[in-house]
């Protein structure tokens, strides 16, 4: 019986394999495989901040009429400034800024003015920034600084170089007080006589002592009336 079934069941199978429609084999598809797309970082922005004053330590020029210099002193920045027949900037205070070295002093009537010296291509411009003086308006602009070796000589009327140490000059770092003086002026009004009268008087105080040679009595009223005054004020409360 059990090998009857069997043969059954083999005969069911070799049946549907005659007669049914054969298996499709799978055939392999190609596929186009996409390039990796690898994004690039975003450049990150360049860094900003001050510029160095360093940079800018030196004298300029714009031609032979306007100069900016700038110098370090003392681990301290000092700044003047010149534009020809118009202003003339110094003391004040030094900083930097993103755009160059910016300048904050007083303009001629004693009123804060802001200016800032930066590159302007291949030379340097002076842009004002902060002014209430009428002759210098906020967003003025001096272009054309270039960096020289020192300033230019100065020169005469008629263009012609003069050398500085023909120029006069005050002795520097020794002043001498001179107490006794008489303008022209008031020798030619009042005479020789009161000038030396004074003279006498001054000596006789800076030495501490209560007399001095003089002509006359007129000489002496006129002379103490006029002279301490206007001459050497301060006298006034040294003379009883």
């Amino acid at each position: 019986m059990k090998k009857l079934f069997i043969f059954l069941c083999a005969a069911i199978l070799l049946f549907a394999a005659c007669t049914g429609e054969p298996q499709k084999t799978a055939e392999p598809v190609q596929t186009e495989t996409a390039e990796e797309i690898v994004a690039l970082p975003e450049p990150s922005p360049a860094e900003t901040g001050p510029v160095d004053p360093d940079d800018y330590v030196g004298v300029y020029a714009n031609g032979n009429t306007d100069f900016v210099v700038l110098e370090e002193i003392e681990d301290s920045y000092v700044m003047s400034v010149v534009l020809y027949r118009l202003i003339g900037l110094d003391g004040g205070t030094v900083s930097a800024s993103e755009d160059g070295v910016v300048y904050r002093s007083v303009d001629p009537e004693g009123n804060p003015m802001t200016v800032t010296f930066c590159r302007d291509g291949e030379q340097y411009a002076l842009r004002v920034d902060e002014s209430t003086w009428e002759y210098l308006a906020p967003g003025t602009v001096v272009s054309g600084f270039e960096r020289v070796e020192s300033l230019p000589a100065p020169t005469g009327e008629y263009g012609e170089q003069i050398d500085p140490d023909d120029l006069p000059h005050a002795p520097k770092g020794h002043y001498v007080f001179n107490p006794k003086v008489c303008s022209v002026f008031m020798e030619e009004v009042f005479g020789s006589d009161m000038c030396e009268a004074w003279y006498n008087l001054v000596d006789a105080v800076l030495k501490g002592e209560d007399t001095f040679a003089c002509k006359d009595q007129y000489t002496y009223d006129w002379m103490m009336g006029q002279f301490p005054e206007h001459c050497l004020p301060i006298l006034r409360e040294l003379i009883d």
